[in-house]
């Protein structure tokens, strides 16, 4: 457990979930497609932001 949580304290774990979250979204809503990626790198860019 303790694995996990340290996991989820590092930046990279988190653009791994975004750019899967982003991958499912493309497939699910064809119609969204920009804005689900819009959104999903804007995230990213955050977490780069705040890491540094």
């Amino acid at each position: 457990m303790n694995l996990i949580i340290e996991k989820l304290k590092e930046e990279s774990t988190w653009k791994g979930i975004i750019a899967l979250a982003m991958a499912f979204g493309l497939q699910l809503d064809p119609e969204l497609q920009n804005s689900i990626l819009i959104v999903g790198l804007a995230i990213m860019g955050l977490i780069n932001i705040k890491a540094k």
